[in-house]
């Protein structure tokens, strides 16, 4: 199994599209943003997580989701996936959730209450 560990000592920028940017990493258990992961102009996270069916747990209230338009499928197959924090996402202009936790299966909770679905 592998640990993934984003690390600058500036800060890297996300692609405008994540579509399956780490799609079937089905191997990796962790994935480290470490807060430098800018993610400001990122528009779809179409499919970001997508079968990444050993990670355990994934922090990503760092992320600014504030010009995310899609985040269908995003952690599709996620099987394994037990503590999720998307406490940081602004979800305003997202159109597109679509089975966005789709075999989630081992998520014991998910606290989606700061979510803004007014334009899905």
């Amino acid at each position: 199994m592998y640990n993934l560990y984003i690390v600058s000592e500036n800060e890297i920028y996300a692609p405008i599209s994540c579509y399956c940017l780490f799609r079937n990493f089905t191997r990796l258990e962790t994935i480290n943003f470490n807060n430098n992961f800018n993610t400001s102009n990122v528009t779809s996270m179409y499919g970001m997580f997508q079968n990444c069916s050993k990670l355990t747990s994934l922090d990503l209230s760092s992320f600014n989701t504030s010009n995310v338009t899609t985040m269908e499928d995003m952690f599709v197959s996620c099987s394994s996936l037990t503590s999720l924090d998307l406490s940081g996402f602004n979800t305003s202009n997202v159109t597109a959730m679509g089975a966005m936790f789709t075999d989630c299966s081992s998520l014991t909770s998910l606290d989606l209450s700061s979510f803004n679905t007014s334009n899905v």
